[in-house]
């Protein structure tokens, strides 16, 4: 049962650790004003508040930022190795929505670099 119940937490967290790997930076946008009243930013505080030192155990070199601002609309934006991003409004999400968010765009992210890897090595040798 102990081993069933490590496998378990393992593959839960297995995506966390690719955080650092996959992306360049995760920021959490919200609503000074939100963060205490248990508004739209109420579920974004919760999430950083309880995942927030897994995810800093797993990604040791990697910093999550909650940057607040004056009317902000809460938002999680996600930069990629690529120079892409992505931006999710998170106004009303539970931690549970941010947690399946962040997962998939790491998971696209994963798969995204691992296809570049391979055109690389498909590619011909050239020489000079």
């Amino acid at each position: 049962a102990g081993a069933t119940r490590l496998a378990a937490a393992a593959a839960a967290m297995s995506w966390r650790g690719y955080v650092s790997r996959s992306v360049r930076n995760v920021r959490f946008i919200v609503d000074n004003a939100q963060m205490d009243k248990g508004g739209s930013c109420f579920g974004v505080r919760q999430w950083y508040e309880s995942n927030l030192a897994t995810m800093a155990e797993v990604n040791p070199h990697f910093t999550f930022m909650l940057r607040g601002f004056d009317f902000a609309e809460p938002s999680l934006l996600i930069s990629f190795n690529d120079g892409t991003a992505r931006i999710e409004p998170l106004a009303h999400k539970t931690p549970t929505d941010i947690d399946a968010y962040l997962r998939q765009a790491v998971v696209d992210a994963v798969k995204k670099n691992r296809d570049e890897i391979r055109e690389t090595a498909t590619l011909p040798h050239i020489e000079r």
